[in-house]
């Protein structure tokens, strides 16, 4: 048996999460911000890991997890990683072609990068690549596919771990890999060609004029596209999820800020989550004391918060707005969204709401499910898409806890257990094709496609100038003028 608690959990994911953000404050601003920002939160790191070593053990939860358990979930963790193509052992989505070049450019280019045919220098959360990046200029370019997966791997696992530690068992996890969207249920529909329906159900999505409205599974589709969203929202969200017993919010919140740099569409997304875990402790006594602590918190961190609102695509009103003003069909699309994805559900959220100690969590995801898909941010609805990946895994945990404590031979588990692999097809297809034999269409090392050179190239001829705009700083703006070390040696 290996001993392992909620205070491993909490200081490795913390040490994961804040690495990138250490990176990234000193080599992107000027010296006179970086080194007494860098200073100040490893100060910050310190203290909170101090304050949990010296938690009461007792009152901290315990699991015991058997070595055949840790095994199962570091290969389970590592398999999956792997079939997605991390590593370029197989086939990529179009959008690692962006990942490749990312990690090219970081390697290859000054920080922070800066691109001439553009006169641009880029504005994006760069967190999963950094410490690939950083480790790429020491060991070469060769060695980033090695280290992505080792870094990916790591991040997997610590969801994983948090997964079960949940309900304290391996059936568990497995159950929650099931957890899809409703995408199958509407190609169902689709097929049956109804005339009315088809206006807005389209592709198996929710589609309102040029952008769909739907969600993807938390751990299969989004590691498959989005690993730079999914890893810090399931590592934060599982997180909390296995605090109730903890008191130390200093940790909590620096890894809640640790998320800005990862994905600022995380960071929106686990604000329920956030009033979940302290509507009711902000007025207590030791939380209010805290208070002073965590505006200084906030201070290194606001550099990097800048530089993300200086973002180009900020600017831009055909992309962004509500949902009622790019479509006719806006309500009948909300409606089908919450009927096929959520709707299915109601029973065993129904169980959750009456019994569940944490159903304030459930109260809180549900709410976002209601409101996030009412703005449009970004071309591809990346507010929603990116943003509601904590709630989903909030969502599929509380949905997975109901099924776990269900009797194997009930109708109820079987019936629900059969809906799970009938929404999750199109998963199995993805990791069936991730398992055969293939090959990536490009490489870190060599991420060329045509006449493209860079990231910017890449974002310009696959997909948009608009998409091109969002990975963009806006032109003399403050954090260029007086924050960025701009110096070009």
């Amino acid at each position: 048996m290996m001993y392992f608690t909620n205070v491993n959990l909490r200081i490795t994911s913390l040490i994961y999460l804040f690495i990138p953000n250490l990176i990234f404050t000193g080599a992107w601003f000027k010296d006179i911000i970086s080194l007494p920002l860098a200073c100040l939160l490893l100060l910050f790191v310190f203290d909170s890991v101090k304050s949990e070593l010296n938690q009461d053990r007792f009152s901290v939860q315990t699991t015991y997890l058997p070595l055949k358990d840790i095994v199962i979930l570091l290969l389970l963790s590592l398999g999956l990683c792997l079939v997605f193509g991390i590593g370029e052992y197989r086939q990529q989505t179009v959008d690692w072609g962006t990942n490749n070049f990312k990690v090219y450019d970081l390697v290859n280019y000054k920080w922070p990068t800066y691109y001439d045919k553009y006169n641009t220098f880029s504005s994006y959360y760069w967190a999963y690549y950094l410490p690939t990046a950083f480790l790429g200029k020491l060991l070469g370019i060769a060695s980033c596919r090695y280290i992505i997966l080792l870094w990916s791997w790591i991040g997997v696992f610590l969801i994983l771990i948090g997964l079960y530690k949940i309900e304290k068992g391996l059936k568990f996890v497995f159950l929650f890999l099931l957890f899809n969207n409703g995408n199958t249920l509407m190609f169902i529909i689709q097929m049956l060609n109804i005339p009315y329906l088809n206006q807005f159900i389209i592709n198996s999505n929710v589609r309102l004029a040029d952008f769909n409205i739907t969600f993807w599974s938390p751990m299969i589709a989004s590691l498959q596209w989005v690993p730079q969203h999914l890893i810090p929202a399931g590592v934060t969200t599982l997180l909390i999820l296995n605090s109730e017993s903890s008191k130390n919010y200093k940790l909590e919140i620096l890894i809640l800020l640790c998320n800005i740099i990862w994905s600022p569409l995380i960071c929106i997304g686990l604000l329920p989550i956030v009033i979940a875990r302290y509507f009711d402790k902000i007025t207590t006594p030791q939380f209010y004391k805290l208070l002073p602590y965590f505006l200084l918190m906030i201070v290194p961190f606001i550099p990097s918060v800048l530089y993300l609102t200086s973002n180009r695509a900020i600017e831009l009103s055909d992309t962004n707005g509500f949902i009622w003003t790019k479509s006719n069909f806006w309500i009948e699309g909300y409606l089908a969204f919450w009927f096929l994805n959520i709707a299915v559900w109601f029973f065993l959220i129904k169980e959750s709401l009456k019994s569940s100690k944490q159903k304030q969590y459930l109260f809180c995801a549900l709410g976002a499910f209601a409101l996030l898909p009412l703005y449009r941010v970004g071309m591809f609805n990346d507010l929603l898409l990116r943003g509601i990946i904590p709630s989903t895994f909030v969502l599929g945990v509380f949905i997975t806890q109901q099924l776990a404590n269900l009797k194997i031979q009930s109708f109820k588990f079987i019936a629900y257990v059969c809906l799970l692999c009938f929404l999750s097809v199109p998963s199995f297809i993805r990791i069936f094709e991730g398992i055969r034999p293939s090959s990536p269409v490009t490489s870190i090392t060599h991420p060329f496609q045509g006449d493209m050179k860079n990231t910017m190239d890449f974002l310009k001829e696959v997909y948009t100038e608009r998409a091109l705009v969002q990975y963009q700083l806006q032109s003399d703006s403050f954090c260029e003028k007086y924050l960025l070390d701009t110096k070009k040696d």
